[in-house]
């Protein structure tokens, strides 16, 4: 089968900039208390700023071809346009949202310079490799709500399934509980700080990989031993 070349960088601006037309809200699908007016409703509305992921997970077929984005001035103009059409959050739902420090930092500066923090909250995942203090605590000032994949707290298993090279899985687990230990302290701090995350969930969210056809008997009791012993840290 021959894939076709991806769009570009210019191409994924061009498609946020075609003529949008929201639909009233009752068909929009989802649909939560807007936290910054009592008596109105908001929903939610997906963006994916950045394409690809750098990773090479056995299972996953979302791998290379990464580095295309949305600039940051097409994700802004979006989110202007969307305020009259009761947004609450926006979802970024790129496989790997930190793709780029600098884009990021440029699009948390372009939110707060146009206040967007004050009218819509925000989420997005990432991955453990990718997700540095400082930048996570930024995301929390500016009220996102963060998911990170980790697919497993096993060492073994993460470099089977391709997480990780060979030879790093015990870095990389350490580096999973680490970020948990920033996660749950950086949640404590924000939670009664930013508006509308009792509402839209402020605390951070992390995703594991069900056992697979590959995965022996002891990978799966591996498993379990550490999501449990994870568990009782937290």
């Amino acid at each position: 089968v021959s894939m076709p070349e991806p769009i570009s960088s210019s191409e994924l601006d061009r498609l946020y900039m075609l003529p949008r037309t929201f639909p009233k809200l009752r068909e929009f699908g989802r649909f939560l208390r807007n936290p910054f007016s009592a008596n109105t409703i908001a929903s939610e509305v997906d963006i994916q700023a950045n394409r690809g992921c750098i990773g090479k997970c056995a299972y996953c077929s979302l791998t290379g071809r990464f580095g295309r984005r949305v600039s940051v001035a097409a994700v802004i103009k979006f989110m202007k346009a969307s305020t009259g059409a009761a947004m609450g959050r926006f979802n970024f739902a790129d496989d790997l949202f930190m793709q780029n420090r600098r884009w990021l930092l440029d699009l948390m500066d372009a939110i707060e310079k146009n206040k967007l923090h004050q009218r819509f909250r925000f989420s997005a995942q990432t991955r453990v490799d990718f997700a540095p203090r400082d930048v996570l605590r930024r995301m929390k000032q500016l009220g996102f709500q963060i998911s990170i994949g980790m697919e497993t707290l096993d060492p073994v298993r993460a470099e089977k399934m391709g997480k990780v090279p060979k030879g790093r899985g015990e870095r990389y687990i350490s580096q999973a509980m680490a970020l948990i230990d920033d996660l749950c302290e950086l949640d404590n701090e924000f939670r009664d700080k930013v508006p509308g995350h009792a509402l839209y969930g402020h605390k951070s969210t992390f995703y594991s990989i069900l056992p697979t056809r590959h995965d022996t008997p002891a990978d799966i009791a591996r498993e379990i031993l550490a999501q449990v012993k994870m568990f009782e840290h937290v």
